[in-house]
């Protein structure tokens, strides 16, 4: 790490392209180097590209004699195209900070795959080749590792680029969505420069457990996309429990270090898993990441889930949620300071329901700065909530009964299973707008079946292995 904070804009590879002038912030528009990556082409042969970002650097009027002239805040945009916004504008002004976005270039495609997903799913397969029993080699093909990098040298820029305007950036939040969202996680645990982590779209945080609810929620059987995915999880599972290689990579991964997680505080978001939302059409079906957030409690967080589609959904870059509410979120809880989540955010404190004569009923303490609260629930015929023709998530205000909230009575369909939660909202306002604070419990269910099970012998890749 001591060597990519020290980089100059020249080790950088920082090249200004242009500079604008827009209503109270300076932009800057340049390129910069991501760093090698050394990975494998999809025929397994060694190939190695640059991996080069374009980035916008927002400096608020009158820095570094503003509000938050020591923070800033990093956004992994994925592509050029995402980062000119009016968000990064706003988060300049209102808090005073240098703000930064970057996105790759297509210099990827130099690793002969034809999309950036393809490259993120190949990795697993090189890990496993590498080190199927022994850690040899967790770097080469590493592509979330290689997104991490990029994370750590955009802060380092951001750093030197307010230093040439008379400032001193210490620390950060830093976004990342989908495939970001997987790499901050990674940055997360070796940066100390990361006061506030604002993670999304990747509800696979604890991989052993994912695995098993997306085998409990499918199985394994037949053949179709899913199952085959399922499988592949399995064996993934099999090898970081039964080998050497795995253990290292257990031993060495988030589930095992989130004590020495660097920021203080989290924003987290993802969806509710349907077909046609992010997460579920990324094989995060509603539920799979309750087990990960049950058991973390090493940092405060606040979850933002989407229970509908929302507006400006792109695929991989998110949606207005996503792009708008979760950085100001985390901007908000950076500048304001430890312990700020408690008197500013909303808390689901525990929450209950239960299926009484038909009807569903739910139950939940809520922090005193709650504004309003929701119960949102839909049901399924099986275990299964993201089938093409899966009942819409549905919302109903709740209300406040001395120091509880309570929901009315929801008409459920008989003999289905259940999926609900609760979340608690108030709003931050920033020049004259209210953006949602918007905190979600964790997906539970009710009438829940048994798991679908699998039948299923894993692949040996070690020898004397069970």
């Amino acid at each position: 790490m001591d060597g990519i904070k020290s980089l100059s804009l020249e080790d950088l590879g920082w090249t200004l392209l242009e500079t604008r002038q827009e209503t109270g912030v300076t932009v800057l528009h340049g390129e910069l180097s991501g760093g090698l990556f050394k990975g494998y082409d999809p025929d397994g042969n060694p190939v190695q590209t640059e991996l080069r970002e374009e980035a916008a650097v927002y400096i608020p009027d009158g820095y570094p004699e503003t509000d938050n002239p020591s923070l800033g805040f990093v956004y992994a945009a994925h592509y050029p195209s995402n980062i000119f916004t009016e968000t990064a504008l706003t988060m300049a002004r209102y808090f005073g900070m240098p703000v930064l976005y970057h996105g790759e270039l297509p210099n990827w495609r130099d690793l002969g795959y034809p999309n950036r997903r393809e490259i993120n799913q190949a990795s697993s397969g090189h890990i496993l080749r590498e080190n199927g029993c022994y850690p040899t080699d967790f770097i080469t093909g590493n592509f979330s590792a290689a997104l991490a990098n990029t994370d750590l040298r955009a802060i380092t820029l951001l750093q030197r680029l307010a230093d040439e305007h008379g400032g001193n950036v210490e620390k950060v939040a830093l976004r990342g969505f989908s495939k970001e969202g997987a790499a901050a996680w990674k940055a997360f645990l070796v940066d100390d420069r990361i006061e506030v982590g604002a993670p999304g779209g990747m509800q696979h945080e604890d991989g052993l457990s994912a695995s098993m609810f997306a085998t409990d929620t499918y199985g394994c059987q037949g053949e179709s996309e899913w199952t085959d995915g399922i499988r592949s999880k399995l064996d993934g599972r099999h090898w970081a429990l039964h080998t050497p290689a795995g253990a290292y990579s257990l031993n060495h991964g988030l589930m095992q270090h989130k004590d020495l997680l660097f920021p203080r505080f989290f924003v987290i978001d993802g969806d509710v898993g349907m077909h046609n939302m992010h997460d579920g059409a990324n094989g995060m079906p509603a539920g799979i990441e309750t087990g990960f957030l049950d058991g973390f409690v090493e940092r405060p967080w606040r979850y933002v889930r989407k229970g509908r589609v929302q507006p400006g959904s792109s695929g991989e870059d998110g949606d207005e949620t996503s792009k708008s509410n979760v950085p100001l979120l985390a901007a908000e809880n950076l500048t304001e300071g430890p312990g700020s989540e408690d008197r500013l955010f909303p808390n689901v404190l525990n929450a209950s329901a239960e299926i009484v004569n038909g009807g569903l009923r739910a139950t939940a303490t809520l922090t005193e700065n709650t504004e309003s609260a929701r119960v949102w629930w839909t049901w399924s015929e099986d275990r299964i909530f993201d089938d093409v023709g899966q009942e819409v998530w549905s919302a109903v205000q709740m209300n406040k009964e001395g120091d509880t909230w309570k929901s009315p009575s929801i008409s459920i369909p008989p003999d289905t299973v259940v999926a609900w939660y609760v979340e608690a909202s108030n709003a931050l306002r920033v020049s004259g707008k209210d953006y949602p604070r918007n905190h979600a419990a964790p997906i539970r269910f009710l009438r829940l079946p048994d798991p679908v099970g699998c039948e299923y012998e894993a692949a040996v890749v070690c020898e004397g292995e069970p």
